[in-house]
């Protein structure tokens, strides 16, 4: 017989005892990443992954819409990693939505969608708190690291400055890029040098070290 597993604000999860999930509903892909506890350093064992490419065909506007195809397929991963989590006994899950999903124009469509078909509650972050959320993760994982903390999804990019704690998010992700520059590596890498040269504290961490983090960046390693 199924456990039951409560779908909770990301702000109330401390609390809680038991197996864990973290759901994210990035803009490339969408991942379940299952722990045996909430502790500082809890052992995970257990990730699906699903690439959705949500954010295809996105271009920084505000016309940009989730198809109904994508909205379904999204629906249909959320219904698997809702039994994979019954299965495990899982008893708190988070799910986390990013760049594709908050700067929908239909945003709000979906994530009503979701919590009333699936009784699922969507955490919809902004990009600063992608930015902070990435930096401590990264941290966590690499002791003593320092320098510029680098998350590059398929609808933004996000640094963070362990040195300064000054952070930002830029809707220009692998695939955003793509949509921006036509498929073209030279004008997506000049569009992030114009970008991030609008930052004194980019433009002064020479000689920092890089700290990369997500698909994107696991893809150009």
């Amino acid at each position: 017989m199924y456990q039951q597993l409560k779908f909770l604000n990301s702000d109330v999860i401390a609390s809680e005892k038991g197996k864990f999930a973290v759901i994210d509903l990035g803009s490339n892909s969408l991942r379940l990443v299952i722990f045996d506890n909430i502790e500082k350093y809890p052992h995970q064992f257990i990730s699906e992954r699903y690439r959705a490419k949500l954010a295809e065909g996105k271009a920084p506007s505000d016309d940009f819409v989730l198809s109904e195809e994508k909205v379904d397929n999204l629906i249909k991963t959320l219904k698997w990693f809702d039994w994979v989590c019954k299965e495990q006994q899982v008893t708190t899950a988070v799910v986390v939505a990013t760049s594709a999903i908050r700067e929908a124009k239909n945003s709000k469509d979906i994530v009503e969608r979701i919590e009333d078909e699936l009784n699922i509650i969507i955490n919809v972050i902004d990009g600063q708190t992608e930015a902070k959320l990435s930096a401590i993760g990264a941290l966590n994982s690499i002791k003593d690291a320092d320098g510029l903390v680098l998350d590059l999804g398929g609808g933004s990019l996000e640094i963070y400055c362990t040195k300064t704690k000054n952070q930002l998010s830029l809707p220009l992700g692998i695939l955003s890029l793509r949509a921006i520059t036509n498929d073209d590596p030279e004008k997506a890498v000049e569009l992030l040098k114009e970008k991030l040269s609008e930052y004194d504290w980019i433009k002064n961490s020479e000689g920092l070290d890089i700290i990369a983090n997500g698909g994107g960046m696991r893809s150009i390693a």
